[in-house]
């Protein structure tokens, strides 16, 4: 699955934000979203590490008992990918040296997920207050090579800066899983 996904992510999603896109109206939205809370503050570890920016000042605080760095992919638009150590669970951040609107950034990511899954659709969105600062925080579910996938992540965008952090991994997996992708969304400082 990891193929799968991970594959259709990085030929999507990180293209970059050179992609057209028009304004996209959110579709129906799935009133049975778990997200927690609005305000959210990264997570105390002991087995915390930190990942930088390096041309956009960020930073990510994750577990690195649960999340392992892995070598993004030469064509993508990633700083930094991750995968979960218990498998099938993916995360990339991916920084922008200028400025896109939320409304623009949001279009770009149903857009982008919309040409590897036509069925791709926001089921949840809500501005949140993560370690100070606001940010998007929206799920994209749809469905690609059969598997039907969530996309969640976090969005974020200021002076010559915009921020994706985005994990993912299948629907089936997401209840399971929910909290260690929302701690790993909470560790994003900017």
């Amino acid at each position: 699955m990891r193929k799968i996904l991970a594959t259709a992510f990085i030929a999507v999603f990180l293209t970059g934000c050179s992609f057209t896109s028009t304004t996209t109206q959110p579709e129906e939205k799935d009133s049975t979203s778990t997200v927690p809370a609005v305000t959210e503050t990264k997570p105390v570890s002991a087995n915390e590490s930190v990942v930088t920016g390096s041309k956009v000042k960020y930073s990510l605080a994750y577990d690195k008992d649960k999340w392992v760095i892995e070598a993004p992919d030469d064509t993508s638009d990633a700083e930094y990918s991750f995968a979960h150590v218990d498998g099938d669970l993916w995360a990339m951040i991916i920084p922008e040296r200028l400025t896109i609107s939320l409304d623009s950034l949001k279009g770009i990511a149903l857009d982008n997920a919309k040409s590897i899954a036509p069925d791709a659709k926001i089921t949840f969105e809500e501005t949140r207050k993560v370690n100070g600062v606001d940010v998007l925080a929206m799920q994209i579910k749809g469905t690609t090579s059969g598997i039907p996938f969530i996309y969640y992540g976090y969005y974020y965008t200021g002076k010559l800066t915009s921020i994706q952090v985005v994990t993912f991994t299948s629907q089936e997996l997401f209840p399971q899983y929910e909290k260690d992708l929302t701690n790993f969304l909470n560790g994003l400082q900017v």
